[in-house]
Order: C-alpha cells, then structure tokens, then sequence
C-alpha cells in the first residue's frame, strides 16, 4: 500500500489527524523536502515514533525505490503543501497504480489556496509561472514565464509566481531577486502583492514594485501575486497591505 501524506501548508503543525495517524501506521515513511523547505524531518521523526528517509526530486521521479516496498509494505510519502501540487507526484500515482499498488491519498492545505488570504478571490487566479534563478537558465528568464502573465492579463485573470528553490545547495530565491527580474521586463509601476509564510508568521504586502523592492521581507517561502483587474471587493482586501 501507498500512502500520499499531505504535510500541509507551513511546517509539522499543519497537517491533519487524518495524515498523523497514516504516518503513524506505516511501516517505512519516505520524505520528500523539496516543495517545502519548511518541514524538520526530526520533529516528524519525533511525532511518528519511527525513523523517515529523505528522498530527492530525482530518486522520486526516476527510482522505483518507493513501489519495490509499497508492494510488500505500507510505505508512506510525506509531502508538504498537498500531494498533488506538483505533477510528480500524479505520474508517481499513476505508476504506482499501473504496477497494482494499491492507494490512498491524504490532502492538505496548500499555497494554491492559502493566497486567498490577501483578499483577491480564488476563481480569479489564472496559470502560475516560476521565476527561477537565471544561472539555471542560461542567464536569461524563459520568456514562457511573461507569455504566462500576458495571458492572464488578457482574460483578467491574477498570475501566482512561485520563487526558485535548490535544495541540494539550499538556495532559495528572495522576493527583491524575484521583483528585479520583472521589473526589467514589466516596468517598476507595476503593483504586485508579496505574501510571506502563510500559514505561519505571515506577511502580506501590496504595492509597486519600486515601493517593494527595498523592504525586507523576512524568511522564506515567499510568492508573488500579479493582480489583474480586481473586483471592488477584492481592492478593499488589497489597500489595507499597501505599502
């Protein structure tokens, strides 16, 4: 059997009952880290009474460590955020499936939802896009991230930008990087909004980006919200986080 445990939003205290007691009951617990920085293996250690392995995005995707002992075993894979943020795990899902494992997914709470809470409404959000860091790229920011924005714009729709993360060297991109990148695209008039931890110490900002990109935005994760056109309600929400 294969569990997909949904950790939840920000760090251990996120995640549901439901997805404490499937952990507990696991003969082998899996971790992936790579979508949330936040989680600490040795307080889930701690919480489950038994040891957790760390798995890389690249043992995920490429090795079948997980479906050899999830055909003899109840094998667990702890995710942050909910298990099916990321594409990787629905292909893990369907492999795991197509070699008769049997399955069962555990959700959680997730940034695709928790961006709610500056006020701009959910049904609005169109594609999301990642800045990455410009080495990983050739020095240069795909231009599919700003088709990605003009696309939304076009039919009103809000654009979610998540920030580069590089876990093996532990590298994570900051909002002034971030904001950098698309002020030489998009201008410095453009007005954005910065949400910081949500689920934890959060910090909402809104404002243009020339007003934002010298504040100091605290510890990681951050994402970026390039609004479209906003409903009058949706403009309340915003103004009580301008900058």
């Amino acid at each position: 059997m294969l569990y997909f445990i949904s950790l939840g939003l920000y760090d251990e205290n996120d995640m549901s009952l439901k997805a404490l007691n499937r952990a507990k009951n696991c003969d082998i617990l899996f971790l992936e880290s790579y979508t949330q920085p936040n989680i600490n293996k040795e307080k889930l250690e701690k919480l489950f009474g038994k040891k957790i392995e760390i798995l890389s995005r690249k043992q995920i995707e490429e090795s079948d460590i997980i479906f050899k002992q999830a055909k003899e075993k109840n094998v667990g894979l702890l995710v942050g955020g909910d298990c099916f943020s990321a594409t990787t795990h629905s292909i893990l899902k369907k492999g795991a499936e197509e070699k008769g494992i049997k399955v069962e997914v555990i959700h959680g709470s997730s940034i695709f939802s928790a961006i709610a809470e500056c006020g701009l409404h959910l049904y609005k959000f169109g594609k999301t896009a990642s800045i990455t860091f410009p080495e990983r790229t050739g020095n240069e920011i795909p231009k599919s991230v700003f088709d990605i924005i003009k696309q939304n714009q076009s039919i009103n729709a809000h654009t979610l930008l998540l920030l580069d993360i590089d876990i093996e060297n532990e590298k994570y991109m900051n909002v002034r990087q971030a904001l950098e990148i698309l002020s030489n695209e998009l201008g410095e008039n453009i007005e954005v909004v910065v949400c910081s931890r949500l689920g934890g110490n959060t910090s909402i900002k809104f404002g243009k980006i020339k007003d934002l990109k010298n504040l100091d935005f605290g510890k990681i994760p951050h994402v970026i919200i390039i609004p479209s056109k906003l409903h009058f309600t949706e403009k309340e929400c915003l103004e009580r986080y301008r900058i």
